[in-house]
């Protein structure tokens, strides 16, 4: 048996103790970079600050999620239905969104650079200060997504009020 660190003996207190109201402290000491999630069911979750680099995330519910300060670099994404998340801050930088819903998610000052968004759907979407340059943006829907003329970053060449978004300043 493994010498017990002092993480495994606060994840063993947590097992013994109420695992709904402490799930959330738990996965926050897993390492969870790399992680295979497809197909996972976690809406109206807090995931906040999560280590989820490279995860597979694709195909999963995490509606309403708080996902505010993630590391989701080089996660994928594929199919995931991200409607009414909070990803205000999120690292997603070189992730792939393919096919992935947005729907009246608030993604301000996140990090997008890099990222694959073919098909991806930013319906009433808060991109304010997010950036989105050298992103691929084949067939992504943008309508009545909300944006900075200043602060939101686009690659090169893309006009946002031709594709439907709306300035907020």
């Amino acid at each position: 048996m493994p010498p017990l660190t002092s993480n495994s003996v606060r994840i063993r207190t947590l097992l013994e103790g109420d695992a709904v109201a402490q799930a959330v402290e738990l996965m926050a000491m897993l390492e969870l970079t790399g992680l295979r999630l497809s197909r996972l069911d976690l809406p109206r979750s807090d995931l906040s600050g999560a280590p989820l680099s490279g995860a597979l995330l694709d195909f999963a519910t995490l509606t309403g999620t708080d996902l505010s300060a993630a590391d989701l670099s080089g996660a994928d994404l594929t199919g995931a239905d991200l409607s009414a998340a909070r990803l205000v801050g999120a690292d997603l930088s070189g992730a792939d969104l393919t096919g992935t819903k947005l729907w009246v998610s608030d993604l301000t000052n996140a990090n997008l650079s890099g990222t694959t968004l073919r098909r991806a759907e930013f319906i009433g979407t808060i991109l304010t200060g997010a950036d989105l340059s050298r992103c691929q943006l084949l067939d992504t829907a943008f309508r009545s997504a909300r944006y900075s003329r200043t602060s939101t970053r686009w690659p090169v060449g893309f006009d946002p009020q031709r594709q439907g978004l709306v300035p907020v300043d």
